[in-house]
């Protein structure tokens, strides 16, 4: 009988570094980010009718990223700080923070999305004004490292917003006591 020779088997393993990853988890981002961009970009205009005037014209979208977050007025100072002081954009940061703050308080919970269109016509001074804004919010949570175990909450936000002077008579339009009052 012949004698059989065995040779060791080779085994490769790769072991992926942490720059591939971190790169990796940022092109996966990019993507995101690119997504949401096409996304509100295709949402179509809500006010159509009686445009005397576009006087705000704005979108954007934005990732944040928080290694274990803890305190919301943190995030809620830094969704403020970046889309500064326009109030249209603050059922946008209060809708954002609320939503970071149930992901972080539900350990279950792993992402959360709301995509949200709103209207309003209001009287300012002598004039009408129409406003909508279109967002989507999208949160993230992951767990981190198998021993040190961190977590990584990413908020993404896409947002496109309007305002326009409207040739709408200022008695059509309820004022601010009056629009207090309109409920669902």
């Amino acid at each position: 009988m012949g004698s059989s020779s065995s040779k060791p088997q080779e085994i490769v393993k790769y072991i992926e570094s942490d720059e591939s990853k971190k790169m990796k988890a940022l092109y996966q981002l990019e993507n995101q980010l690119k997504e949401l961009q096409d996304e509100v970009s295709k949402e179509k205009q809500l006010i159509l009718n009686d445009i005397e005037e576009t006087v705000i014209d704005e979108n954007n979208v934005l990732i944040l990223r928080y290694s274990n977050l803890q305190n919301m007025d943190e995030i809620q100072q830094n969704v403020r700080q970046i889309f500064g002081n326009v109030p249209l954009l603050n059922v946008l940061v209060d809708t954002a923070t609320q939503l970071v703050s149930t992901m972080n308080n539900t350990k279950e919970l792993t992402e959360l999305m709301k995509w949200q269109q709103k209207t309003i016509k209001k009287r300012i001074d002598n004039k009408v004004y129409g406003m909508e804004i279109h967002y989507k919010l999208k949160v993230l949570d992951e767990t981190t490292g198998r021993i040190l175990q961190g977590r990584n909450t990413m908020l993404l936000i896409a947002y496109k917003c309007k305002a326009y002077v409207l040739k709408t008579p200022l008695e059509s339009v309820p004022d601010d006591v009056e629009l207090k009052k309109i409920t669902f």
